[in-house]
């Protein structure tokens, strides 16, 4: 089971989405996961089995509160017999109004982030939400009506929000001249900025968006200029080459992706 939310308008400049996956049982050759990048930051709840990072010579326990940076390709995980989670997924230019931390510092990053200080009511809150409220639905009510109670966006985040905006509209295809224009920045200092706040260049996040864009409304045709550069962008970010996103089973993959296969 996997579901998941778009949040309120009040809270969408923060928290662009809420998301739960219950797995009680995992046949073991469904086990293998892909975290793919998606220009989020992401705040992770385990409750069940543990699961680990399935790296090229060794696996590592992934800590049951993780925080996950933005990362610019595939990265593989492999579960336990079991899942049981809860995400939020935070856009970068929040996590500064949120926990005073500039997203910069976290990317490529999966981090325990049970100890950092600013996140500790964040962290009570929700496990005491979940350990009281059975139904998804009235949870993630409560998780929005949380974030409404106790945070308000920055104005210097509201313009890099701005940003992202920006580039969401434009679904990632963008000449980085005329963004820099648009915002009153050189080239290089338009770059800086966004990479401090953001974690990656403007480019780059662009980039991630052009494949979201491309794989939700399912025509690739219209944001990359030949097929060969989508399956290069898709083998990179998915570790699959297009045609095998529609028989995919990987949790992960699934809802940051957001295809529906509940």
């Amino acid at each position: 089971m996997i579901v998941q939310r778009k949040p309120k308008d009040k809270i969408r400049s923060m928290v662009d989405i809420i998301w739960y996956v219950e797995e009680p049982y995992l046949e073991e050759d469904k086990r293998k996961d892909i975290i793919v990048p998606t220009g989020h930051i992401h705040i992770v709840y385990n409750f069940n089995a543990p699961y680990f990072i399935d790296g090229e010579n060794k696996k590592e326990q992934v800590p049951d509160i993780v925080l996950v940076g933005q990362f610019q390709e595939a990265v593989k995980i492999e579960y336990g017999d079991n899942v049981k989670q809860l995400g939020l997924a935070f856009r970068p230019s929040a996590l500064y109004a949120l926990f005073h931390r500039v997203s910069g510092l976290y990317t490529g990053a999966i981090i325990d982030c049970r100890q950092i200080e600013a996140m500790k009511n964040l962290h009570h809150e929700i496990l005491k939400i979940v350990r009281e409220q059975k139904d998804i639905e009235v949870m993630f009510d409560h998780i929005e009506n949380y974030f409404e109670r106790e945070y308000v966006m920055s104005e210097e985040m509201i313009f890099f929000e701005e940003m992202m905006r920006y580039l969401e509209e434009k679904k990632g295809l963008i000449d980085i001249k005329l963004m820099a224009d648009h915002f009153g920045y050189s080239v290089s200092a338009l770059e800086r900025a966004f990479k401090k706040q953001m974690g990656i260049t403007p480019k780059a996040y662009a980039n991630i968006l052009r494949f979201r864009y491309a794989v939700l409304e399912d025509d690739p045709q219209i944001l990359f200029y030949d097929q060969s550069h989508f399956i290069k962008n898709c083998k990179k970010y998915t570790s699959k080459i297009p045609a095998d996103l529609s028989s995919a089973e990987e949790i992960s993959l699934l809802h940051m992706l957001d295809i529906n296969k509940v």
